[in-house]
């Protein structure tokens, strides 16, 4: 249990110190996009291996362990500054909360997978990176198949009540 409330709770002292290192320069996607930014690699001359040594190393200079922690506000300061970051997320939460208004409003089984995102999104942000590419990825499979699934539940439907096999059960009261 300590060990469970210590990687919990160590977002907010490690980001703490996180935010006071001078970088240098932004990295552009590389943090929240790097299976992405491999692929441009020989377009940009921007190494993902070496923007990871780059954080690893300032990380160590402050005393903290660099690999293994991570969460969504380092990634989106460390890729387009604090002004980016802010930006991201005002984003974020309007497009979340678009997406609860429409749920509420009586909105599709597409726009309810969407508002389950962004709310799991907007709760793990602080531990994980949850807006990376990996992430929306899985997450955009899992919706798609869904999908297929919904959309083949409700094609049986329709074939069953056309048939007329509905209509022509007895009402279990009888």
């Amino acid at each position: 249990i300590t060990e469970c409330m210590l990687y919990i709770s160590s977002s907010v002292p490690l980001f703490s110190r996180f935010v006071n290192i001078d970088f240098g320069r932004h990295f552009y996607g590389i943090f929240d996009f790097p299976f992405i930014m491999r692929q441009l690699e020989p377009l940009t001359g921007s190494s993902v291996i070496k923007a990871w040594e780059t954080r690893t190393r300032y990380l160590g200079y402050e005393y903290v362990i660099g690999t293994g922690w991570t969460t969504t506000p380092s990634h989106l300061l460390l890729d387009f500054g604090t002004f980016g970051m802010v930006m991201f997320l005002f984003l974020q939460g309007m497009v979340s909360e678009w997406t609860w208004n429409k749920v509420r409003g009586g909105g599709g089984f597409g726009m309810t997978v969407v508002c389950v995102i962004f709310t799991i999104a907007a709760i793990y942000m602080p531990f994980v990176p949850a807006l990376s590419d990996t992430n929306l990825f899985l997450l955009l499979l899992v919706m798609a198949v869904m999908l297929v699934a919904k959309r083949s539940t409700d094609q049986h439907r329709r074939t069953r009540r056309s048939t007329g096999r509905l209509a022509t059960r007895p009402h279990p009261s009888v």
